[in-house]
């Protein structure tokens, strides 16, 4: 029987994220493929519950509207200004690229910088695709079930 997808599987599979305007993203298709626990938080939940119900082979594009709140609520308090001196200092700063910041808890959280002004950079710490309506696509590679969740 066909393992099918469901809370506590394991799955390994390829995703994109595309924006409407084409713009990828986030995409897995030319790399290693994800292997997550359903339930396991990599997901974000709207996304992992896309997943539900299928299994290997299947190959889905789902259309997420912005209205879905996948990624929550913009929030101003999560835009800071940070002084150019302490971005590395190999890193060229631009308006509008995404950057991988390290917070005191060791977390990776993504900023898009929004202006540069007076040696100071506008850094945008919302999740970069609120407000965005994008392509989901999957392609389950593998199923299995996991003790993890259970």
């Amino acid at each position: 029987m066909t393992e099918v997808i469901k809370h506590g599987s394991k799955v390994n599979l390829h995703l994109r994220l595309k924006l409407k305007d084409g713009k990828e993203f986030d995409s897995t298709f030319d790399d290693e493929p994800l292997t997550l626990v359903l339930g396991g938080g990599e997901l974000v939940e709207p996304l992992e519950f896309l997943l539900m119900g299928l299994k290997a082979g299947d190959h889905e594009t789902y259309d997420v509207s912005a209205d879905q709140e996948v990624f929550g609520y913009y929030d101003e308090d999560l835009v800071h200004d940070i002084d150019l001196i302490d971005f590395p200092e190999a890193m060229q700063v631009d308006v509008g690229t995404v950057y991988g910041f390290t917070t005191p808890a060791g977390d990776d959280v993504p900023g898009v910088v929004q202006s540069i002004q007076d040696n100071k950079a506008s850094v945008d710490f919302n999740h970069p695709l609120i407000g965005h309506d994008f392509d989901f696509e999957i392609k389950i590679l593998d199923v299995e079930r996991s003790k993890d969740l259970e």
